[in-house]
């Protein structure tokens, strides 16, 4: 089996800030944690999705870690599914614990997960220095992820309310924005107006072209905000959108022109868009189908 590694440097512009493989290394057969070594690999990879997704089910299957391993790798294609399920069942035929901890091979004493920094993002902590995108790329990850129950309004993005900005403080944070307290404190569209201003972003226009990844605002101002969206791409002069709560779900609107966002059933016109701090704009990578 391929075992695609956690990059143990250039996660971080910041030295100070310990990497993905800092935070999560695991000394698999007593010879030292080597991101190299396929042992210490697996097992560090397994750390990673348990503490994003929780503790591995008994007896599997773990295709459900492919969210993870798309966030941490970039890795996000429809064949990373089986990479990930494959990674945690090696890593559970090996002695990897379903109570939550890893238990390294060799007797080693088990160990759990930091909850300092990593890499920047991921929901995790760091310093930014994320790309429009690694956001995009993100939220391209969870389309079709819907609320459960249906109409609960409940979702892994937070707690069980209006959720459109819980989704974009989630994507933003998984695609290394750093933005602390996780998403409750965020839970208000308007927050972002304020929040992007004080740390260094941009707040544009809604006559401005945006780039993708921003956050699309729509309602008549901060105080008077009805949804939230990121902007997937500019096509001219319309935009298309990722947006959490449209329809239930997490779903792809547009393209539209932006004066026209109430027509293609937005809840508000387009006040805003806000551009995170230290975002450097990229090509988006993926073609849509």
């Amino acid at each position: 089996m391929e075992i695609a590694y956690v990059r143990g440097s250039e996660c971080s512009p910041d030295p100070s800030v310990p990497t993905i493989w800092e935070t999560y290394e695991v000394d698999a057969d007593g010879g030292g944690a080597d991101i190299f070594d396929p042992a210490d690999a697996i097992f560090t990879a397994a750390r990673i999705m348990r503490a994003e997704m929780g503790a591995p089910p008994a007896g599997g299957p773990y295709h459900g870690y492919y969210e993870t391993a798309c966030h941490y790798y970039g890795a996000c294609a429809d064949g990373l599914v089986d990479y990930a399920h494959e990674v945690m069942a090696r890593a559970v035929e090996f002695g990897f614990g379903h109570e939550g901890k890893v238990r390294p091979s060799g007797g080693a004493e088990a160990v759990t997960v930091s909850q300092g920094s990593a890499c920047q993002g991921f929901g995790i902590g760091g310093s930014g220095g994320a790309t429009g995108g690694a956001i995009v790329r993100v939220a391209r990850s969870q389309l079709g992820v819907a609320e459960d129950p249906p109409g609960s309004n409940c979702t892994k993005y937070g707690p069980c309310e209006q959720w459109c900005a819980l989704f974009v403080a989630w994507v933003w944070q998984h695609a290394g924005i750093a933005m602390a307290g996780g998403t409750p404190p965020y839970a208000y569209s308007g927050t972002f107006y304020g929040w992007v201003k004080e740390h260094g972003g941009r707040v544009l226009p809604a006559t401005a072209t945006p780039s993708p990844g921003d956050a699309v605002l729509y309602g008549w101002g901060p105080k008077e905000t009805e949804h939230i969206g990121i902007v997937e791409e500019v096509l001219g002069g319309q935009i298309v959108t990722i947006e959490g709560n449209f329809a239930d779900q997490v779903s792809r609107v547009g393209p539209f022109l932006p004066a026209l966002a109430v027509l293609q059933g937005e809840a508000g016109p387009i006040y805003a868009y806000a551009e995170p701090p230290g975002v450097g704009h990229e090509p988006t990578g993926v073609e849509r189908g």
